[in-house]
């Protein structure tokens, strides 16, 4: 078990407003189904409290995918266990209301009609997120240093090549110094890549600590790992 010296920094402004940027979305689209429901389709009030418990079931299970991750919701794949333990609730509270299960039942059509509402405002509540992250805290490279190194080792090898043609960036230039943090200890990873939307949450959280510490690397910093030096070596292509 690893540990910090000094108690973890809460940044509470970005935690407050992020907080009630999402408290503000979800309402809306709770009152927004509600309208459609009473005023549009004119249901019963039976069939509109079911319409909204299925709304706030899988509605509220979804927010969990967005306020895990800083980055878009699919940036950091979650762990089997959670997404087993949503979908299952979403399941359930789906079987519920299709069925009349404790409540009035819902045609199947209007639990499909549910879902699609709740997964359009997913997708929106999710570019809302990153648009409040953007104002309250728009740093987007993990450091100035890092983007100084960064940047120090493309321009050199953007110069035109053999064929006249500029060399884009990869991930090798993307590399940096391996770090990893100690608040997670359920998922022991280091991470190596500027790029990395969960190492740069680490970094802004002021959560690094520089090694691997004999952890495994980052799925994602494996995945776009830099290329055998041997392909940035200029060897000439056959």
């Amino acid at each position: 078990m690893h540990y910090k010296d000094q108690p973890e920094t809460w940044n509470m402004r970005l935690v407050l407003g992020m907080a009630s940027i999402l408290g503000l979305v979800g309402p809306i689209a709770s009152f927004g189904l509600l309208y459609l429901g009473d005023r549009v389709f004119h249901l019963d009030r039976a069939h509109v409290q079911t319409l909204m418990y299925l709304m706030l079931s899988v509605g509220g299970s979804m927010t969990i995918f967005l306020t895990r991750t800083r980055g878009p919701f699919w940036s950091i794949p979650p762990k089997r266990i959670l997404l087993m333990a949503v979908l299952g609730a979403e399941a359930i509270a789906t079987l519920l209301a299709g069925f009349g299960i404790f409540m009035t039942a819902l045609s199947w059509k209007w639990v499909a009609l549910v879902w699609g509402y709740a997964l359009v405002w997913f997708l929106l509540t999710d570019r809302v997120k990153l648009l409040g992250y953007r104002i309250l805290d728009p740093a987007d490279e993990i450091s100035d240093d890092t983007n100084r190194v960064a940047v120090s080792a493309v321009e050199p090898t953007q110069a035109a090549g053999s064929n006249g043609d500029a060399r884009q960036p990869d991930a090798a230039e993307s590399t940096v110094a391996a770090f990893h943090t100690d608040t997670d200890p359920d998922d022991p990873v280091y991470h190596d890549n500027s790029s990395c939307a969960y190492g740069q949450q680490i970094v802004r959280n002021g959560n690094n600590t520089p090694g691997r510490d004999g952890r495994r690397r980052c799925d994602w910093c494996t995945e776009h790992a830099a290329r055998p030096a041997a392909l940035h070596a200029g060897t000439s292509k056959t």
